[in-house]
């Protein structure tokens, strides 16, 4: 960036110095006519003001101004083409009278804004006719406009104007350059983030660069040459809506409404004023509104660099290249207006300094948009880190509670499985206590019939044995699904499917459903023993509930047990018909029943799918096999887990 300027300001240098075949007309006599009424005729007997600045700079006025030139004392070489310059594009009307030594009228040319472009002699920004040097020794130029009356005068050869607009235009092309890539850099920003201070600041590079395209007489060459409203209406309606953007800009940006709320009341107004000002300068005559669209500009500045240094002492870190950017920009724009009002004197200098400081502005604040998108996203990111933290935390306290809950659950789930038990043991032991009471009743009576032997009473103690160690069992089998071990072991899986049925036999017997284990070997499993019989125990539950619901008969559950590779599949299968294809994607759904009319908690397959995936880092799945339902458990070989273990 810092090579573009240098570039910008290299240019400037070069146009500066070069002065070959070029002569700037200074201290040229001048004529108010404040009637505006005056002719050539006329004109030529009125006596001359000589003019004390080095440039004709009057100010807005609705005087017409008449200079004198006389070329003999101006040094023109012959051998050239000369040219005489006036190089402000925004004057309306320019009336040229060429005379010989005498005064005699020898051409009238006629030139400026408000007249058709085609009329000049030749298609350039500024206002040149040919002369012929010494033998047209006098010259008389009308001038007459609603813009500042500035009217800066030369003498150029073919060859040193030709040179001058070559590097203009170079120079323009870097200027208006500077303006493109700024803009369009912005509008990608705009679309990226979709902020108003973006879209207010694309408002007003658009308005100042038609604003300055007017300005320096390229837009009236190149663009709207035939266009009347534009050169009529264009200067005002864009400089006020560049004003106007540039307040709603400043108040967006800088926040004015939180850290200078009395100057933003000011900005609201004025933004309200600049709207009804810019509106009128549509149809209004330039002259109208000057004075308000330039005073508005040279009160503003202080007014916008006061609330960017406000918001920079609140810790707004991007106003401080707001205050820089502006401060040139505004700083030029001063200037130029002072010009403008024939406050300062000069040219050259301060007829470039607003693009001198547009330039820099133009760059000063792109940085600043660029600091606070930088900055808003820092914020953005830490805010989001901040809530992905406390979201973090929520999910983990979330998981803790749906954990502790899903434990309650399976607790729920083995308090009703153990209930359940307790009947079927109760229905278990009324066969062995019968049998016990039957053998009782023998051994009395041949007691007392003293008919006993030997043999009765071993015979009696093998068969009481027996049958007390079946109820030992039973209680076994219950108190290792009532009193787990909270922490994990290696276990075999044929055992705890052995106890499952085990505890279950009474049930399977009431519901006449066969249970048969196809299993060959023994297959070792890392997890909870209890928690593995509650699955068996599950879905052995599940079988027996839908046969009494359809009040099937002859029917079988069998189990399978292999091992693949480095997993151990469990299938279970029975011929109860199945589950109707419709529901089985919610069988293992928490709350999910189909025993319409009957007590269900619907946790049961839920409980049996949290088990295993959680407790035992395996899965579960179920699918219609030819008889019935086919249920799979596939579970990480206890080999993957000799390690840990």
């Amino acid at each position: 960036m810092l090579k573009v300027l240098l570039f910008f300001f290299l240019f400037c240098s070069v146009l500066t110095a070069n002065a070959t075949h070029s002569i700037e007309l200074v201290n040229v006599p001048y004529y108010e006519d404040g009637t505006s009424s005056l002719g050539f005729e006329a004109i030529k007997a009125k006596t001359f003001k000589k003019n004390e600045s080095r440039v004709a700079s009057f100010g807005f006025t609705q005087s017409v101004y008449w200079f004198k030139v006389d070329l003999d004392d101006v040094d023109t070489p012959d051998g050239h083409n000369w040219w005489f310059q006036v190089s402000y594009p925004l004057l309306d009307e320019i009336d040229l009278y060429v005379c010989d030594t005498q005064g005699n009228l020898l051409e009238h040319k006629q030139s400026g804004k408000r007249r058709p472009f085609t009329q000049r002699e030749i298609p350039n920004r500024n206002f040149l006719f040919s002369i012929k040097g010494n033998q047209e020794p006098l010259l008389y130029l009308r001038v007459k406009t609603q813009s500042s009356m500035q009217v800066p005068m030369g003498i150029q050869s073919s060859e040193s104007l030709f040179i001058n607009e070559e590097y203009l235009l170079a120079l323009s092309g870097v200027y208006y350059g500077i303006f493109i890539v700024i803009f369009f850099y912005n509008l990608l920003s705009f679309i990226y983030t979709r902020q108003r201070e973006y879209f207010l600041y694309l408002v007003f590079i658009s308005a100042f660069s038609i604003y300055q395209l007017s300005l320096d007489g390229l837009g009236m060459r190149f663009i709207w040459s035939d266009w009347e409203w534009m050169i009529i209406h264009g200067n005002g309606t864009m400089m006020g809506l560049m004003i106007l953007s540039i307040i709603m800009f400043s108040r967006y940006f800088l926040q004015t409404d939180s850290f200078t709320p009395r100057l933003d009341k000011v900005f609201i107004f004025l933004a309200y004023f600049m709207l009804v000002i810019m509106v009128m300068a549509t149809f209004r005559p330039y002259a109208d509104l000057i004075l308000y669209l330039a005073g508005v500009s040279i009160i503003l500045p202080p007014m916008l660099i006061f609330a960017g240094i406000s918001a920079y002492r609140q810790k707004f870190y991007p106003a401080r290249f707001y205050i820089v950017g502006w401060g040139c920009f505004l700083g030029g724009s001063v200037l130029f207006a002072m010009n403008k009002f024939a406050w300062i004197e000069g040219y050259t200098f301060l007829s470039y300094a607003q693009q001198i400081g547009s330039a820099l502005q133009m760059i000063f604040l792109s940085w600043a948009l660029a600091d606070q998108q930088k900055r808003s996203e820092h914020e953005y990111m830490q805010k989001l880190s901040g809530l992905n933290t406390l979201l973090q935390e929520k999910v983990n306290a979330s998981l803790t509670q749906i954990r502790q809950n899903d434990q309650r659950l399976i607790e729920k789930s083995r308090l009703a499985a153990m209930g359940e038990m307790i009947e079927q043991i109760a229905h278990q032991w009324r066969q062995p206590l019968q049998t016990l009471a039957l053998i009782n009743q023998n051994l009395y009576f041949k007691v007392q019939l003293g008919t006993v032997q030997k043999d009765d009473c071993v015979n009696a103690h093998d068969k009481i044995n027996d049958q007390l160690q079946y109820m030992s069992q039973t209680i076994d089998d219950f108190r290792n699904f009532s009193q787990p071990h909270k922490d994990k072991e290696v276990f075999v899986i044929e055992e705890v499917l052995k106890s499952a049925l085990n505890l279950s036999e009474g049930s399977l017997k009431y519901a006449k459903i066969k249970a048969h284990n196809f299993s060959k070997e023994e297959h070792l499993c890392y997890g909870m023993r209890h928690e593995m019989m509650q699955v068996f125990m599950n879905l052995i539950k599940n079988v027996q509930d839908i046969v009494l619901q359809k009040k099937l008969s002859d029917v079988w559950i069998k189990f399978f047990i292999e091992q693949k590779e480095n997993e151990t599949f469990i299938r279970i299968e029975d011929n109860a018909g199945g589950i109707d294809e419709e529901i089985i994607d919610d069988v293992f759904k928490p709350y999910f029943s189909t025993k319409k009319g009957q007590e269900g908690t619907g946790i049961g397959l839920y409980m049996s799918k949290e088990i295993i995936e959680q407790s035992m880092s395996g899965r579960i799945n179920v699918t219609n096999g030819e008889y019935g339902a086919v249920f799979e458990i596939v579970l990480p070989h206890v080999s993957l887990y000799e390690q840990e273990v």
